[in-house]
């Protein structure tokens, strides 16, 4: 399935439960790192992880 737009397809991850989205409060580093390893992981079933609160260097 082609997108137009990186919105749409957040929206459509975010539709089919796909989409993690994490708010409280996370280091670049290591939380990032830590969460996108894990999520490489569990392999093609992982969900997309969207973080809305990444403490500034």
């Amino acid at each position: 399935m082609a997108f137009d737009d990186l919105r749409s397809f957040l929206q459509a991850l975010d539709d089919q439960g796909q989409l993690l989205k994490i708010s409280e409060e996370v280091n670049a580093e290591p939380d990032l790192a830590a969460a996108a390893n894990a999520t490489g992981r569990i392999g093609d079933g992982a969900p997309a992880l969207w973080f809305d609160n990444i403490r500034r260097l």
